[in-house]
């Protein structure tokens, strides 16, 4: 239910900023086009109709794979594979670079725990290099060793949230390092898969919080490192519309975050639905 009041309102938040952009119109005419010929483009974009018309005609059109670029007239449905498919690919090597650079992180707490201080400053110092920053550092090494952009891409894209992953890591391995669960265990003949859920029960609320935010940061980020390293995906579409006002395509990228949004969502209540202690078998006491 959550997950599709998220998706109806990211939708309806996405149209109403729509609704207070420039004249779409006047972007795609010129500064030098008379009225008569503004009127004439807005009504074939229907900007001359009511915010809720505009709205139904953006869906209805959606549904039936006739929404199309105004500069273009090339059907968005058509398109929007292709830009999926760069997107998933960049995602594809931020998770994968995510894991890596978590499993380096804490590998170094723990190889280095002397230098635990030196060590959270130089993670300090890095989360707090913009993603642009980075992404253009990562670029000129990117260019020089002749990696592939999608890979460097992923790897901007993954910096401060395997900082942020490998600290709350650390932090929840040394809460259970000085918890009982082991003796809980053996004295209450309490099942592994139980044990588990307990575990995770504990630890869901602070995991869906890291996760969402996470999720949230490669989302939104994907747009900037596409921008940065040329790679034509669906975030590097949204910002080039925004620039040029290409109504239909911001409304079609914006239903896409929204979906996106909602899959986070449900992921997270999954996560917490299997935590949930009504569907945690009774202890049995020796």
């Amino acid at each position: 239910m959550w997950q599709l009041a998220c998706l109806l309102l990211g939708v309806t938040l996405c149209f109403v900023a729509i609704v207070g952009l420039p004249d779409a119109a006047y972007q795609r005419a010129g500064p030098y086009a008379n009225e008569a010929a503004l009127q004439q483009l807005r009504a074939e974009l229907a900007l001359d109709r009511s915010p809720p018309a505009r709205f139904s005609i953006y869906w209805r059109r959606l549904w039936s794979g006739d929404l199309r670029s105004i500069y273009t007239q090339e059907p968005l449905l058509d398109v929007f594979p292709e830009k999926l498919a760069h997107t998933a690919k960049v995602l594809a090597a931020g998770v994968g670079a995510l894991v890596v650079l978590s499993a380096a992180w804490v590998l170094a707490y723990r190889a280095f725990p002397g230098l635990r201080h030196f060590i959270s400053i130089a993670v300090g110092a890095t989360a707090s290099v913009p993603v642009f920053l980075s992404a253009t550092l990562l670029m000129y090494v990117a260019t020089l060793t002749g990696t592939p952009n999608w890979i460097a891409a992923g790897l901007a894209l993954a910096l401060f949230p395997s900082i942020l992953l490998a600290t709350n890591i650390e932090q929840r391995c040394a809460a259970v390092a000085h918890a009982n669960y082991r003796t809980l265990e053996h004295h209450y003949r309490i099942s592994r898969l139980a044990s588990l859920r307990r575990l995770v029960r504990e630890f869901a609320p602070t995991a869906i919080l890291i996760g969402n935010a996470i999720a949230f940061y490669l989302v939104a980020g994907v747009a900037i490192v596409e921008l940065v390293f040329g790679i034509p995906g669906l975030g590097r579409w949204m910002l080039d519309s925004l620039l040029r006002v290409d109504l239909p395509v911001i409304f079609l990228t914006g239903v896409a975050a929204s979906v996106s949004a909602s899959l986070v969502l449900f992921a997270a209540n999954l996560v917490a639905l299997w935590a949930d202690p009504r569907h945690e078998p009774r202890l049995v006491a020796s």
